[in-house]
């Protein structure tokens, strides 16, 4: 009787450290100009990311452009969320933000390929538009990808810091 309570009170307790009230709000096969200059990658073989975060319509508008969403710019609420912009690549099988889930002050995000023979040596650009809350985007400063057994902490990143990267790689 002792582990069933045991079990059930730490089930409850893990399950108020999960949040997936976020929602991938757009999703197109685009990528920023120079993605493969200003992305992160912890070493070869593993995923590339860029990661960045709106709060407010200026800065949303400006990212929506810098990663080369089509259409007309939506227009989230910004008064109890931010949004993350997420670049990567995917393999011929189309990627889905499968969960979002904020755990010991991290974001998690897990991005699942869908089932099928999937050409693996082929990147083709993703993106997405994932709407969160904005008091944790504020206090962020990475989202964590599983990848296998491994965690890969992306930095977010601000358009003038890679505007100055840009620059220095081109001197």
């Amino acid at each position: 009787m002792t582990r069933w309570m045991l079990a059930i009170t730490s089930l409850f307790l893990l399950t108020g450290c999960i949040n997936n009230a976020s929602s991938v709000i757009q999703s197109e096969n685009v990528l920023p100009k120079d993605f493969h200059k200003i992305s992160f990658s912890p070493e070869r073989g593993y995923s590339e990311f860029l990661v960045m975060k709106a709060t407010d319509q200026t800065t949303f508008k400006e990212l929506w452009d810098f990663y080369n969403f089509s259409g007309e710019v939506s227009n989230p609420e910004f008064d109890e969320n931010g949004v993350l912009f997420i670049g990567t690549y995917e393999n011929t099988c189309e990627s889905v933000v499968s969960s979002t889930k904020s755990i010991e002050g991290n974001l998690t995000i897990d991005i699942d390929s869908e089932m099928g023979s999937c050409g693996e040596d082929i990147a083709i650009p993703r993106s997405f538009i994932v709407e969160w809350d904005k008091d944790d985007l504020n206090k962020l400063n990475h989202v964590v990808f599983p990848e296998g057994h491994e965690e890969i902490k992306v930095p977010f990143k601000k358009l003038d810091e890679i505007e100055k990267e840009l620059s220095k790689k081109t001197e």
